[in-house]
């Protein structure tokens, strides 16, 4: 998906594939981190560590992405 937007030059701005990949590793860490077979604890609301650190990534990431992205 990535190598696609890349090659295609969907993504106008420097560091947006960058940006797209941390958000995609993110949710797919927060989906993987439900499947684990460990139990580690719950933190807040029932979610992981890592997950808490998956939602940040992702909220920043797609802040970013989309504030450079309306840039002119």
């Amino acid at each position: 998906f990535l190598n696609y937007l890349y090659s295609h030059k969907k993504i106008k701005k420097e560091g947006g594939i960058l940006l797209l990949y941390f958000m995609s590793y993110s949710v797919l860490r927060f989906i993987v981190e439900f499947f684990r077979g460990d139990e580690r604890g719950n933190f807040y609301f029932g979610l992981s560590q890592a997950q808490l650190i998956s939602l940040v990534i992702i909220i920043i990431s797609g802040l970013i992405f989309l504030k450079r992205q309306n840039e002119k």
